[in-house]
């Protein structure tokens, strides 16, 4: 059963490439809740990333996407199915939004899809705007790319960031991004339900929060 974040002690601590170019993540049990429940189903499943992750059959893809996965099962009433395929396209992670929904969450409808790329540069123009057509085909209005090196034009409002921003105002479509630092930041017990509410105003109100873009 997908855990609350009151509940879900155990968090990635440190996500960085090895030398041999895998994605690898250190999972930390933080408090003596986790210690007393370790025999429990779900650090099963924790057991079985880690071992992915050290197997140098596993691609670096494969274990991001199992990332987002537990990531995105952790948050209530979220139903998590990796590696969906329909008749023209293979979707990394559905995600089926269930109950009621009193915040932000409302407004992103019952499917969000995500999106995940492990690549050595940041997602470009082109990966942004295939994205907005695998969402769109779906009539999706929100959805997650997890991009280990963000987007090209990052802080310039350019390339792949830009059409971020145009793919909101010309369709409704909201794309928020989740790279290596995020998910650090996740890892050091940041809650994700905020951190995806900050990214999804951040599209749908243009802002820039602090830094040399914010507004003088």
């Amino acid at each position: 059963m997908p855990l609350s974040f009151g509940d879900c002690t155990e968090v990635i601590q440190r996500a960085a490439d090895s030398p041999s170019g895998y994605f690898r993540m250190l999972i930390k049990v933080g408090s003596q809740k986790s210690r007393r429940l370790k025999k429990q189903p779900y650090t099963l499943r924790i057991n079985h990333i880690l071992s992915t992750f050290s197997n140098f059959s596993a691609t670096a893809r494969e274990a991001l996407e199992e990332l987002a996965e537990y990531l995105m099962s952790c948050m209530p009433g979220c139903r998590t199915a990796r590696r969906q395929r329909s008749g023209s396209t293979d979707y990394d992670l559905v995600c089926g939004m269930e109950g009621l929904e009193v915040d932000y969450r409302s407004e992103l409808g019952r499917s969000v899809v995500c999106e995940c790329k492990d690549w050595n540069h940041p997602a470009d123009f082109t990966t942004m705007a295939k994205f907005c057509r695998v969402l769109d085909s779906t009539k999706a209005r929100f959805g997650i790319l997890f991009s280990k090196n963000g987007l090209s034009g990052r802080g310039r409002t350019e390339f792949a960031e830009r059409e971020q921003l145009k793919i909101f105002h010309d369709r409704g479509i909201v794309i928020v991004v989740l790279d290596l630092a995020d998910l650090v930041k996740v890892g050091d017990g940041g809650n994700l339900i905020h951190l995806l509410r900050e990214k999804y105003e951040d599209v749908r109100l243009d802002l820039r929060r602090g830094g040399k873009d914010a507004a003088v």
